[in-house]
């Protein structure tokens, strides 16, 4: 099973009834990430609404209510962006969302700070692998330099 980041490190290091007893998610929202990450949930939820409201009320999202491990919510987001596409392509009945998701893909992949690119491209952009015409979508509307970053995120993730 493939779990965002710390998940993996946290499944791969306690044993089953340690991980039981405390509460996989109890220990993510106790864990610290850096101010910076914990703002990018805040930015996502204020810039792409549509999503906020989704996951506030369907709780099949791993980060529904009061879980907001930021790598848990932008791998939220990112199940959110392909299940929308699916449902719905590209149309009319998504421009409230899905520009301003390319906005904050593009604004966070061409950061400076290397642990806002580590959140977009484990959180959303890996998540997304799994759904090439949405990961398509995404690289087209991305910036020049958004779409650089993109190609060197295809480069490394193919070497692995």
């Amino acid at each position: 099973m493939l779990l965002p980041d710390n998940r993996q490190y946290v499944a791969a290091t306690m044993s089953g009834p340690q991980l039981r007893a405390v509460g996989l998610d109890a220990l993510l929202n106790n864990m610290q990430y850096p101010p910076q990450v914990n703002e990018a949930v805040g930015l996502l939820l204020s810039r792409v609404p549509d999503f906020a409201e989704a996951r506030s009320q369907d709780s099949s999202f791993m980060s529904h209510g009061e879980n907001d491990s930021p790598y848990l919510v932008f791998g939220d987001f990112a199940l959110f962006f392909a299940q929308q596409l699916e449902a719905k392509g590209v149309s009319i009945h998504n421009e409230s969302w899905l520009q301003p998701s390319f906005q904050v893909i593009d604004e966070m992949l061409t950061s400076a700070d290397p642990e806002l690119v580590n959140l977009i491209q484990v959180g959303v952009l890996e998540v997304l692998a799994g759904h090439p015409g949405a990961l398509t979508l995404v690289k087209t509307n991305l910036s020049a330099p958004g779409q650089k970053q993109f190609e060197e995120w295809v480069k490394i993730s193919n070497q692995t």
